[in-house]
């Protein structure tokens, strides 16, 4: 639920990037928009795109979701990663915001100390929330962060020609935090309640084409969340005690197997889940149950869980950028399978 980068690690993943695309390519130009306003607060997301693609004026885009416990957290939180794909592959890569849990209670660290609230809106200096989300007038409790999320995806798909993005072939990639609201984001589909003149239902919804899943808490209301942290951070997500039945509706495993929706016309999306091995904040039992339970449901072939090898004592099982440097190959293969995308690069651009 927390997402937490080592600089050892963030480097790492940069570094490996840049090797990899040593090549001259494209530049991916970085736009930020604002994609809703709910009660005042600016919701924002960035957009990167670069001049020309082989996929044309029809891109596939992938959307990155931030963790941070709900609380915490931000749209630059993947640090390189979106930027990578837009360049190498001519996908649309987006990093989107979503309105912040409260911070209603201490969470407990593995030593039983307070872990945060920390200095900055009750988040660590890398968690740290952006365009005044973190504050406390700011936040709302959960189902805030779907609604918001559901509104970007309409946005998403009724701007989608003027962006270049194929309204069709979008993936939300989520880690922890953002890997439930991901999830969440599967199971229920939506269509906004005033449809934008010329588009009809099946072109604006909400569900995504394809989902992966990073250390993602797919089941809130299981004792399958042993960390000292859970009780608190849950606490957060529903700004007080929550029932059991509160905790069903916001777990995507209570949505699986997946339905078909009649508003898209797309079952639940086939999805990825890369889970650490050895994590103990999101054990990795959470991503097999969901997987399990979604075996008939997806499209595009059965689901993937790719459990990572337990991770050096100086990295962190749960942290987000070095699960995805170690299963790259694997994130891109499921890209390709279910999204067209990314297809094999032009000459040049590897």
């Amino acid at each position: 639920m927390r997402m937490r980068a080592p600089l050892a690690v963030a480097f790492a993943v940069l570094g490996s990037m840049a090797a990899a695309t040593a090549v001259a390519q494209p530049v991916a130009v970085k736009s930020t928009y604002t994609y809703a306003n709910v009660k005042g607060v600016a919701l924002k997301a960035d957009v990167y795109s670069t001049a020309t693609s082989s996929y044309g004026q029809r891109r596939p885009a992938v959307v990155f979701v931030h963790g941070g416990g709900w609380t915490c957290g931000n749209r630059d939180a993947f640090l390189g990663w979106p930027r990578h794909l837009a360049e190498t592959y001519g996908v649309v890569a987006i990093t989107v915001s979503y309105r912040l849990a409260p911070v209603t209670d201490a969470v407990l660290g593995v030593d039983g100390r307070i872990a945060y609230p920390g200095t900055i809106d009750g988040c660590g200096v890398d968690t740290a929330p952006t365009d005044d989300l973190g504050l406390p007038a700011n936040r709302a409790p959960f189902p805030a962060q779907i609604e918001d999320l559901r509104k970007f995806m309409w946005q998403l798909r009724t701007h989608a020609d003027a962006l270049q993005v194929d309204r069709h072939r979008i993936a939300v990639v989520g880690a922890s935090a953002g890997g439930h609201l991901a999830g969440a984001l599967g199971a229920v589909d939506s269509v906004p309640p005033l449809l934008p003149a010329g588009l009809a239902a099946p072109e604006v919804y909400s569900r995504p084409n394809a989902l992966v899943s990073i250390s993602g808490p797919w089941n809130l209301a299981t004792t399958a969340l042993p960390d000292r942290s859970a009780p608190g951070i849950l606490r957060n997500l529903f700004g007080g005690e929550s029932s059991v039945a509160q905790r069903e509706a916001a777990s995507p495993t209570s949505y699986l197997p997946g339905t078909f929706s009649p508003l898209s016309g797309h079952p639940f999306p086939s999805t990825l889940f890369i889970h650490g091995e050895t994590d103990g904040l999101v054990p990795k039992e959470q991503s097999i149950e969901a997987c399990a339970r979604m075996t008939t449901a997806c499209a595009g072939g059965q689901p993937l869980l790719v459990s990572t090898p337990v991770a050096p004592v100086w990295v962190d099982p749960h942290d987000t950028l070095y699960l995805l440097q170690q299963r790259y190959s694997a994130f891109i293969a499921f890209l390709a399978q279910t999204i067209a995308a990314p297809s094999p690069p032009p000459p040049g651009n590897h």
